[in-house]
């Protein structure tokens, strides 16, 4: 479900959530079908997000001041997903055919421009979007056996993108625009779009039945509470392409 409130200037605001989603294989094993894809369990609902613009007036002034004019955040809950490769990958191929694969790569074209920002020529004039997204810990089952309980699960952990803008001394060509020929290079200041991406409690462990009765199971971890944290940044406005 969405909704989406407009306001004076051009403002705009669209809230939803998407609920509970799975996906079941019921081709490799047609007695034995499996869950591909589900909600881990306390979760409600697969995701929300909220995606702001605000008045015209609002965006060049933020823009002047060299901050993000827009905003999206996103909240996905804690998903639990079987990979079996053969199944995963005629899914795959079903959803990339006819209509629904139109959809998708409309879609995704879409969501990817709005995620890179809207780049004019002047760097005052530059929209940037602000993200706030954060993913709650996937849990990844590689089965020995196609809906198999045991074989290597990694608990990907939690998950940030978070971007801010950045004014940082540079350098440009001979000519001040990056068009100089092996000429000396002229100092400049240049417009970064910092992008940092952090994963906590990362998780990898292979697990295995019990040589005994039961539905005991042994669990060896191979990765434990692993922590990561890495930055992309990108020029904006006259600064793309910069070195």
């Amino acid at each position: 479900s969405a909704e989406a409130a407009l306001g004076g200037g051009g403002e705009m605001r669209v809230r939803g959530q998407l609920g509970d989603l799975t996906a079941h294989d019921t081709h490799t094993r047609p007695d034995a079908p499996y869950e591909m894809l589900g909600l881990r369990a306390g979760e409600l609902s697969l995701l929300t997000f909220e995606y702001f613009t605000p008045s015209e007036a609002a965006r060049a002034a933020a823009r002047a001041a060299l901050q993000c004019d827009t905003s999206v955040r996103l909240r996905m809950s804690s998903v639990r997903v079987s990979y079996w490769h053969p199944a995963v990958m005629r899914t795959v191929e079903y959803l990339q055919e006819g209509v629904l694969g139109a959809l998708m790569s409309a879609t995704a074209s879409t969501v990817a421009q709005v995620a890179r920002s809207v780049l004019v020529d002047r760097a005052g004039d530059a929209s940037v979007l602000s993200l706030d997204v954060a993913v709650g810990s996937p849990l990844v089952l590689l089965p020995a056996a196609a809906g198999g309980a045991h074989g290597l699960r990694a608990d990907l952990g939690r998950i940030s993108v978070r971007n801010q803008l950045q004014r940082r001394h540079g350098e440009s060509g001979a000519d001040g625009n990056g068009n100089g020929g092996g000429g000396a290079r002229a100092s400049s200041d240049v417009l970064l779009d910092c992008i940092e991406v952090g994963i906590e409690q990362m998780k990898l462990a292979s697990v295995w039945p019990s040589s005994g009765d039961g539905d005991l199971e042994l669990e060896e971890r191979m990765i434990d509470d692993v922590a990561l944290r890495f930055s992309v940044e990108r020029g904006v406005g006259v600064s793309t392409g910069r070195p």
